[in-house]
């Protein structure tokens, strides 16, 4: 019989006692008790060993012990945790199991927070056996004991933030975006993105914000003292330590939530798009004033110029994430109403002018910086701006009509269009001779008005942004008259459906 406490916590996730019933195991236990006994043991004979080479006193050496600690935890934890999950739905999806668990009548949170918890179980019973060590050291090695409560409590909200994300990676499933995301490939790169960007972000952060102002100089890395003047909207979040923790909780916190609002939705519908249209908008908007906040001190084209490439980055994200297939399609142009709203709020409409709504949150929080904000050079920005918008709407036109089409993996025909259009262009005009100064409009026309800064004070740079701007304007409309024909063709096409009542004899 169970215990007690068991019974009450399988009434609370029945899933979580499932993953922990599978996975712990006696030699799964012996192997994760022995790797923290053996890495531990190791830790401490090298830093002995490097007393007796040293001068150092015992604080300095089990201050180095709290350090390499403080180091391992995060790494360790977010890799293996990633891995574990990612792999863990990605092989339930590939098997068809993830299908039966979908029929629990538990709601989705429930189901995905104990796979969350009990997938990478070992892994935080290797961390928990590492704690005491840890502590023990932090004691001996002087830190202060707010750090550690600091570290422990952002390392859980991190650790709850990065595994949610593995968990909305590996809903993919089977389903291709224009990326072309696999299972496999997913959760391999996902974990490697985890080692080489994510956590260090991580540790970067916290390490230049909230941590830093424990101590004069910097625990995790002695020596370097952090002089760093942080703000966010004017205020000092690297100069107060409720402040730096407020702003890095808040986010996390903002970031999971909306995460997780996409978690309900692809966890009983895995085949439609990835994101809804709503939550596009409230994504990019998001996106727009964290980054707002922090360039607002620096009215500059430097600044401006990363805030777009980000945008840049995180449109085509958007194109791939809310661009529904032909299925859908034909569902939208033979059954629903083809309203105003439906184009901006259905998921099954097409995504351009979601896409040109998202571009104009953008533009409608950049521009208005630019005009107030003093520039050395308004007429740049102002001029990047808009061809960036209609390069990406351009974009975003082209990946809906290839994806409407009948054809074998539409998703890498569309991921290669926007990849030979990004790339190509600018390697033909330099082969060609072709130079922004000589010929402003086919740069800019292609969306590359960023290498025209050292040649905008040329008198051929306005007209050659007109030209190109109006040449990108008959391609939107002509992309635009396209895309209506084709959904006219899908509505009236040999395969549609009579809208009639067959129940009539």
């Amino acid at each position: 019989m169970n215990p007690a406490w068991i019974d009450r916590l399988a009434d609370w996730n029945p899933q979580f006692i499932r993953e922990c019933r599978g996975r712990l195991n006696t030699r799964s236990l012996i192997v994760a008790i022995a790797f923290s006994a053996i890495v531990q043991i190791i830790i401490l004979l090298t830093y002995n060993q490097i007393r007796q080479l040293t001068n150092q006193t015992p604080q300095e050496i089990w201050l180095s012990v709290f350090r390499t600690l403080t180091w391992i935890f995060p790494y360790f934890l977010f890799v293996s945790g990633s891995y574990l999950l990612t792999s863990d739905i990605t092989n339930e999806e590939r098997r068809g199991t993830l299908n039966f668990i979908r029929l629990s009548p538990r709601s989705s949170q429930s189901i995905l927070l104990g796979k969350m918890l009990g997938v990478p179980i070992l892994p935080y019973l290797s961390i928990a056996l590492f704690v005491p060590l840890h502590l023990i050291a932090a004691m001996i090695g002087g830190v202060p004991f707010g750090f550690a409560i600091s570290y422990y409590l952002l390392l859980g909200v991190g650790a709850f933030f990065l595994f949610s994300f593995a968990l909305l990676v590996a809903s993919f499933g089977n389903t291709q975006t224009m990326l072309g995301s696999q299972q496999s490939a997913a959760a391999f790169s996902f974990t490697a993105l985890t080692f080489f960007f994510f956590t260090p972000l991580f540790m970067t952060w916290n390490n230049v914000t909230s941590w830093s102002l424990f101590v004069d100089i910097d625990l995790l890395n002695p020596g370097r003292s952090w002089e760093y003047d942080l703000e966010w909207l004017y205020i000092p979040i690297s100069s107060n330590i409720w402040l730096s923790h407020l702003f890095t909780l808040a986010n996390l916190a903002i970031a999971t939530f909306g995460i997780w609002q996409i978690l309900r939705r692809r966890f009983y519908n895995p085949s439609g798009t990835i994101l809804s249209k709503y939550q596009s908008y409230g994504l990019i908007a998001y996106a727009q004033i964290l980054m707002f906040g922090f360039v607002v001190k620096t009215p500059n084209l430097i600044a401006l110029f990363i805030t777009e490439a980000i945008d840049f980055g995180l449109i085509l994200l958007l194109i791939s994430a809310i661009t529904p297939k032909r299925q859908a399609l034909l569902d939208w142009v033979r059954f629903d109403r083809r309203n105003v709203w439906d184009w901006v709020w259905s998921a099954k409409s097409p995504a351009p002018i979601a896409i040109a709504i998202n571009l104009l949150i953008v533009n409608c929080i950049w521009i208005p910086w630019l005009l107030l904000a003093q520039f050395d050079n308004v007429a740049l920005g102002l001029m990047s701006l808009l061809s960036q918008a209609c390069t990406l709407l351009i974009y975003a036109l082209i990946v809906q009509l290839i994806l409407i089409q009948k054809s074998q993996r539409p998703a890498s025909w569309a991921t290669g269009a926007i990849a030979t259009l990004l790339i190509l262009p600018p390697i033909f005009l330099g082969l060609l001779s072709i130079t922004p100064e000589k010929f402003p409009a086919i740069w800019i026309f292609f969306g590359y008005i960023w290498v025209l800064g050292v040649s905008l004070t040329s008198s051929n740079v306005s007209i050659g942004f007109a030209i190109a701007i109006f040449g990108q304007s008959i391609v939107i409309v002509s992309l635009g008259v396209m895309l209506r024909n084709k959904l006219d063709s899908l509505r009236i096409g040999p395969n549609s459906v009579p809208l009639v009542d067959r129940r009539s004899p």
